[in-house]
């Protein structure tokens, strides 16, 4: 019996550019067409690094927020909403959320 490997999105969008060079780009005989294709190929090889690098750029983006909230906590206090700096403080001591890209 033969596996098949099953490739992640990130290897599909840069199979996808490489085919579309390939494949398609000897075959556009105007500059219009070759720059639309440079244009594709360009957006799949970026959504290709976004799909790899979106996990790890929400963590970064969750802990700048926690970062900024965190400091708010004093002057929640000094403005006389101590109960709210609690419930602030509470909630950023919780463990971080499940990170998976399927959860995201």
């Amino acid at each position: 019996m033969a596996l098949i490997a099953r490739p992640d999105a990130t290897a599909m969008l840069e199979g996808m550019a490489a085919a579309l060079v390939e494949a398609v780009g000897p075959e556009l005989t105007t500059d219009y067409a070759r720059s639309q294709l440079a244009s594709a190929v360009t957006l799949l090889r970026y959504l290709a690094g976004e799909f790899d690098g979106a996990a790890q750029s929400r963590l970064e983006e969750i802990a700048e927020v926690e970062e900024t909230l965190a400091g708010a906590a004093p002057a929640l206090i000094a403005a006389g909403a101590g109960d709210l700096a609690g419930r602030l403080t509470a909630l950023l001591a919780e463990p971080a959320a499940d990170a998976r890209l399927s959860t995201l």
